[in-house]
């Protein structure tokens, strides 16, 4: 079942799972009561496309992910299956950023620097021409 695979935390960096920080749920799902009712609709592709069992064909995609954000497992997995279906994938990780950091672009530098990295991006694949490297992110 592909959203048993999906949930697998070995998808995630070492050294994320090895930090004293992180926990893994013994059960993948939590509450089966609550689980059992969402499921038909949490693991929809067009709810989450995630969970999607063919992810070719798609346009060159971006994913970003901060490190203080409740999606960010989600991001990394869906990142990496993206490349594995052979879409041309850019991932960047923000590892000072939180949940809609985006929303900050004015107050904070992270955000700001997220935004141009997404204009470029976007620019980049429009015109056809690679992606520019990945700048560093602010630690």
């Amino acid at each position: 079942m592909l959203e048993r695979e999906l949930l697998r935390h070995d998808h995630l960096p070492e050294e994320w799972t090895e930090h004293e920080s992180y926990s893994m749920q013994p059960d993948l799902y939590g509450d089966a009561e609550v689980a059992a009712a969402l499921e038909p609709y949490l693991f929809h592709p067009d709810f989450c496309p995630l969970c999607a069992e063919d992810l070719s064909g798609l346009p060159p995609s971006l994913v970003l992910t901060a490190h203080y954000d409740i999606l960010r497992d989600d991001g990394v997995w869906y990142a990496k299956r993206l490349k594995e279906a052979g879409v041309r994938t850019e991932w960047k990780h923000y590892h000072t950023a939180f949940h809609a950091f985006l929303n900050f672009h004015t107050e904070l530098d992270v955000g700001s620097h997220a935004i141009h990295y997404i204009m470029d991006f976007v620019t980049s694949t429009l015109e056809g021409r690679p992606v520019l490297p990945p700048v560093p992110d602010h630690h």
